[in-house]
């Protein structure tokens, strides 16, 4: 099954305590809830209201939950049955809170979506291929929404965050705010396949010599790049941006942070081919001052602390629900 993407606060404030709850490490893959659980078929109720397939369905397309490599399908979909619940123990104090959206707030949200698919037809196939129907997928949304107004109006008043808290926090958690050393570099890659032969990479090689030659003579870096780089940089003359230490495949990123500004390297192999490299700018790692990550730290903060009180909430009513499994 493919996944659906929709913008669910649900899903970003809670990922954390719904992905985490499974106690799962490692990689996540994404797989289809099974048809061989029916639509209608009864997998629990939550407080006497019923989950069906279909429910789970609609939210393992939509969830970014993936399976982790240690667990079988069916310990998969037992977890997406438990984040599914505990989506509906939310949902049923929000109900009971009197809170409810607009159609037309679930239709601008769904024609979002469709406009991200890159239209009706798109997400028409996209519902088929995942068997979801889409009146299913609109209840789903209208879910989601009323869960966001209700997380924002129970808790965003006890999640505040202050500038002197934030300011607390970044003088006493000084090591989280330094940025590692960084340069900026353009390259010029002529791909090399593990199934070109001794002589095509002779070919290969002597190209990407001629090049370098040309920027030795004189030539501009970044023309030659457009002109001559398979790279997809090649539209911006080869440029990579800044990149820190680590982040590219070896020797690349070994060469680019042993020459300085202005340096070309000599032609280096990597398994995506050869390379010529030319530094730009580098710039060495700093503490980052309050002033300049104020904002971005207040919301983060903000989005911890909710997320805090909403998995404290999500536990005390987990416990006192009735819940009955069948799957």
């Amino acid at each position: 099954m493919k996944r659906l993407q929709a913008v669910s606060l649900f899903v970003v404030i809670l990922s954390l305590w719904l992905l985490g709850c499974s106690g799962k490490n490692g990689r996540q893959s994404k797989v289809s809830f099974p048809d061989s659980i029916v639509d209608s078929e009864l997998l629990a109720t939550v407080n006497n209201y019923p989950i069906r397939g279909s429910d789970v369905r609609v939210f393992a397309a939509m969830s970014s939950s993936g399976k982790w490599e240690s667990e079988s399908i069916r310990e998969y979909n037992e977890r997406l049955l438990e984040q599914f619940i505990r989506r509906i123990l939310l949902w049923q104090e929000a109900v009971a809170m009197s809170i409810s959206v607009e159609d037309s707030t679930v239709q601008t949200v769904f024609m979002n979506l469709m406009r991200s698919m890159g239209g009706g037809e798109a997400l028409l196939r996209m519902l088929n291929e995942s068997g979801i129907e889409r009146e299913d997928l609109l209840q789903s949304i209208q879910r989601d929404l009323v869960i966001r107004e209700f997380l924002e109006t129970r808790f965003s008043p006890g999640a505040a965050v202050g500038e002197e808290e934030a300011r607390r926090f970044h003088e006493v958690n000084r090591g989280r705010f330094y940025t590692p050393d960084s340069v900026r570099a353009r390259h010029i890659l002529v791909q090399v396949s593990p199934s070109d032969n001794d002589s095509i990479q002779r070919v290969k090689r002597g190209r990407i010599e001629k090049i370098l030659e040309e920027v030795q003579a004189g030539g501009d870096f970044a023309t030659l790049a457009e002109q001559h780089s398979e790279g997809p940089s090649r539209v911006r003359g080869g440029d990579l941006g800044y990149f820190v230490r680590g982040t590219m495949v070896q020797p690349f990123d070994s060469v680019a942070f042993a020459l300085a500004p202005g340096e070309v390297s000599d032609v280096i192999l990597t398994r995506f081919g050869y390379h010529i490299i030319k530094v730009e700018d580098k710039r060495g790692g700093r503490f980052l001052a309050f002033e300049e990550i104020k904002d971005s730290l207040i919301v983060t903060l903000r989005q911890q602390k909710l997320a805090y009180n909403v998995q404290n909430h999500l536990k005390e009513i987990y416990d006192l629900a009735i819940i009955e499994r069948n799957y």
